[in-house]
């Protein structure tokens, strides 16, 4: 398995087990995660902006780009469907 397949690999896992701790391990530590939502500077705001996300149960429908350097993710951008979040919200049909 490739490098990047390995840390997709492991992303994915630990979102899907909701491991806060699993999730920041795989980011620098000066990592940035942007979305809609705001963003996350460092290991310890990616998990805390990880476990609000899973507390509120926000849809699944989006997109994520990932920076990878030497195995460890340097920066994620996060794309929403805002009509499914809004809808989930309650503020659209």
């Amino acid at each position: 398995m490739d490098e990047t397949a390995d840390v997709l690999g492991r992303y994915v896992a630990a979102w899907n087990d909701q491991d806060g701790d699993r999730l920041a391990a795989l980011y620098y530590p000066d990592a940035e995660r942007a979305s809609p939502l705001g963003t996350a500077r460092s290991g310890t705001d990616i998990r805390a902006a990880a476990e609000r996300i899973w507390r509120a149960a926000l849809p699944d429908r989006g997109a994520g780009v990932l920076e990878l350097h030497d195995g460890r993710i340097a920066a994620e951008r996060l794309y929403l469907d805002p009509g499914a979040f809004l809808r989930q919200l309650g503020l659209s049909r």
